[in-house]
């Protein structure tokens, strides 16, 4: 009943908002927008429990165009959205914008929506904006009584306002033009893949309960990756899988990582910055006697391209050849006399793998 509730009260903003469309008609200009989510799928935020471990921050995204479709300049020209989690018990806050200045409106009504509005100024007559992006921090899952898997999701609609002349607000020339667009799914609580937008400042993302194995049943090997700050808006991706045993592992994993630029629809490339890559074997599933200098990490860029092997790194901070992994550090938590051990590590095997940009690692 509550996910019906919150359809119905999306229903009826929308509906409100095309009640009010006809001002538009005799207004100075007509405006539309472009509103696309940067990753369809989002998965649930999450807080450092147990408090040793990191909280997984993920971002819901959406990348903006806002439209003169009309013959006339227009002024004052204002971008306002507003994102509700279907779930009432779940909120999804403001992060940050970037190409434009947003803020959030004070609430006027109790529940769970957040409305932002970002100021776009003037555009003459059949003018677009540059793309810019809005990030919100995705919601933590309710953990009391969650939705159904599927069935949890961020709406995010709104509308354009622009006011001319001297009587803003009230001015015969004032039109209000709503847009909406496609839903963001949250879940992927399999604590094997991470989706999430990521804005230019960059984020950090990974599997399992803070990076470390073993915290969850039958969690044998995480992934984390640091995304740098740069001018690329993405959406980005980590799924793992398991592969046939090895003389090293008694199941082999591998991971995918892909970083979409938003710009392009391709594979983002940071360089000269670096994406940092830990990879965490458990010691659980690692073969009694094997040394961590006789494990091989494949890479494979594209399906079309051949497999790698991955070397070491001429530094722990540069890579031998842009666009090409390579190992940074590699690292056995035999004992506490290793810098960074913890239990929750002990006897784990750990790499540091350093690239401009992503595709697929195999352990073997």
């Amino acid at each position: 009943m509550r996910g019906l509730g919150n359809l119905f009260k999306g229903a009826v903003f929308i509906a409100g908002l095309a009640g009010v469309t006809t001002s538009a008609f005799g207004a100075a200009g007509l405006t539309s927008a472009n509103v696309d989510p940067l990753s369809p799928v989002v998965t649930y935020s999450r807080d450092a429990i147990p408090p040793r471990i990191a909280a997984l921050t993920t971002y819901i995204g959406y990348t903006v165009v806002v439209n003169n479709t009309s013959g006339n300049t227009i002024n004052n020209v204002v971008f306002e959205g507003t994102i509700t989690i279907a779930d009432q018990e779940e909120i999804a806050t403001f992060s940050s914008s970037d190409g434009v200045s947003c803020a959030v409106v004070p609430p006027t009504t109790l529940g769970n929506s957040v409305t932002v509005r970002c100021q776009i100024g003037q555009l003459k007559a059949a003018q677009s904006t540059q793309p810019f992006s809005i990030f919100f921090v995705a919601p933590k899952q309710d953990d009391a009584s969650p939705l159904p898997d599927g069935e949890d999701y961020a709406e995010f609609a709104g509308s354009i306002i622009t006011a001319e002349g001297a009587d803003k607000g009230s001015s015969p020339n004032d039109s209000v033009d709503p847009w909406s667009t496609t839903n963001v799914a949250l879940g992927t609580p399999n604590a094997t893949v991470v989706k999430s937008a990521v804005p230019k400042g960059g984020a950090t993302f990974f599997t399992g309960i803070g990076g470390i194995t073993g915290l969850l049943g039958g969690d044998l090997f995480t992934t984390s990756v640091v995304v740098p700050s740069s001018g690329i808006v993405a959406r980005a991706s980590i799924a793992e899988e398991q592969t046939l045993q090895t003389s090293n592992f008694i199941t082999g994993y591998a991971t995918q990582l892909d970083i979409i630029d938003a710009r392009t629809g391709t594979t983002a490339d940071f360089s000269p910055s670096l994406l940092r890559i830990v990879l965490r074997m458990d010691a659980a599933n690692i073969v009694k006697g094997t040394k961590i200098q006789s494990v091989v990490i494949t890479y494979k860029k594209s399906e079309s391209e051949p497999t790698k092997t991955v070397l070491d790194c001429p530094s722990p901070t540069t890579v031998t050849e842009v666009g090409v992994p390579c190992i940074a550090e590699r690292k056995y938590y035999r004992n506490r006399s290793v810098p960074g051990w913890s239990l929750d590590l002990d006897g784990d095997f750990e790499w540091t793998l350093l690239n401009s940009t992503n595709g697929r690692f195999s352990i073997e």
